[in-house]
């Protein structure tokens, strides 16, 4: 009997050992790859928009995300009053490597989400749809910051977010463009 054709102890010949441990391996490093797919892995996070060429496309990128995490907002806990903070208004900020950051006005809600309205927990399944709309990573529930404001931030390359309650609740967004002028566009 050559090596290759061992005899088993039934005294059957069989494939070679090295062979059967071969597949047994393969098979397993397939179950274990289709395993951390379907196994509830976290999605990779998103790489997020490009710098715009210009502030009017910025600008209306981080307000469409500032509206849609304000109506989300409102879907999940009921009409809360958005007003734009007249503290925070709309701005355009220069940066040294000449990208200019884009901020709408601050949403400012008299209510105080995560205390008196909703959990924290309800505050991210409210808000992540939107943000992964947006190319945003999602967020872990608010948790609580500087000065005892519950916190939650999201950003992807020039794309930002950022949720802060303490008493009341505000809301932010930011874009960057990449232009020669830095100004806040005009209607």
């Amino acid at each position: 009997m050559s090596r290759k054709e061992e005899k088993p102890a039934h005294g059957v010949p069989g494939p070679p050992r090295r062979m059967m441990l071969t597949a047994l391996m393969t098979g397993v490093g397939i179950a274990v790859a289709a395993c951390g797919r379907l196994g509830g892995e976290e999605e990779p996070a998103p790489t997020g928009p490009p710098v715009v060429p210009d502030a009017a496309s910025a600008m209306a990128g981080a307000e469409a995300l500032l509206a849609d995490a304000r109506d989300a907002l409102d879907a999940a806990f009921g009409d809360l009053g958005w007003q734009p903070d007249p503290e925070i208004g709309p701005r355009a900020e220069s940066q040294d490597d000449g990208t200019c950051i884009l901020h709408p006005a601050t949403l400012r809600s008299e209510h105080y989400l995560g205390h008196e309205i909703g959990s924290p927990e309800e505050i991210a399944e409210a808000l992540n749809p939107v943000l992964r709309e947006h190319g945003l990573p999602k967020v872990d529930p608010p948790t609580s910051g500087t000065g005892g404001w519950l916190t939650a931030d999201a950003a992807t390359g020039p794309l930002r977010f950022s949720f802060r309650s303490k008493g009341s609740t505000e809301i932010s967004a930011s874009n960057a463009s990449q232009g020669p002028e830095c100004e806040l566009p005009t209607s």
